[in-house]
C-alpha cells in the first residue's frame, strides 16, 4: 500500500513539473523551416512573441503576431495550425488543393484557420463552415453549427452513426436545417 501510494505521489510530481514547460524563444532559435515560413507568408505582420512548448514526448513552436495571429509548428519547423482571429490565412500558405476546393464550393467565403495533424486537415471558413480533408486533399466532412455533412465514402458502424448520415444526407432535410439557421441569424 505504501508503495502505491508513494508511486502514485511520484506520478503527480512528474505531471506538475512537465506541465508548464513553456520558454519564450527568439525568433531567431525558431527551427530555420519554421523561420523562412514566417518570412515568406506572413512578411506583413510583426510578431510580438514566439515560445518552446515542451511536452513529455513532444516539442512544439508557437508564434503569436501583433494583432492576434497564431502559428503553431512542430519540432522540425512544419506548420500544425494557422489561426488568424483579425486576418485571414494566405491563400500561398494553405495547400493548393485546399484553396481550390473552398474557392470552387464556397467564392464567398476566405480561410480563418487551417490545422494539420497526422490524419487530417481541418478547415474553419468566415461562413461558419469547418471543412475536413485527409491527408490526400480528398473532402471528407463539413459542419455548421452541430449539423454534419459527410461523404458517402465514410464507413459507418454504429447504429446511431447510420442514422446520422442518413439524415444528414437528405437534401430537404439538411436545407431545411440550414434556412431555420439563416432566419435564426438574421
Amino acid at each position: 500500500m505504501k508503495k502505491l501510494v508513494f508511486f502514485l505521489v511520484c506520478l503527480f510530481t512528474m505531471q506538475v513539473v512537465v506541465a508548464d514547460n513553456d520558454k519564450p524563444v527568439t525568433f531567431e532559435q525558431l527551427p530555420q523551416a519554421a523561420q523562412s515560413f514566417v518570412k515568406k507568408h506572413f512578411a506583413d505582420r510583426n510578431v510580438a512573441f514566439s515560445k518552446m512548448d515542451k511536452d513529455i514526448f513532444d516539442v512544439t513552436y508557437d508564434v503569436m503576431f501583433v494583432n492576434g495571429d497564431k502559428l503553431e509548428f512542430d519540432k522540425q519547423g512544419n506548420w500544425k495550425e494557422m489561426k488568424c482571429k483579425h486576418g485571414l490565412v494566405p491563400e500561398t500558405a494553405v495547400p493548393a488543393q485546399i484553396v481550390k476546393y473552398v474557392k470552387t464550393n464556397y467564392p464567398e467565403a476566405k480561410i480563418l484557420q487551417i490545422e494539420k495533424d497526422r490524419y487530417e486537415y481541418e478547415v474553419k471558413l468566415s461562413n461558419f463552415w469547418d471543412l475536413k480533408f485527409d491527408l490526400k486533399f480528398n473532402w471528407v466532412s463539413r459542419n455548421l453549427v452541430g449539423i454534419i455533412f459527410y461523404t458517402r465514402k465514410v464507413l459507418l458502424t454504429s447504429h446511431y452513426e447510420k442514422r446520422l448520415f442518413e439524415h444528414a444526407s437528405q437534401p430537404r432535410v439538411a436545407g431545411s436545417d440550414i434556412r431555420l439557421l439563416s432566419y435564426l441569424w438574421s
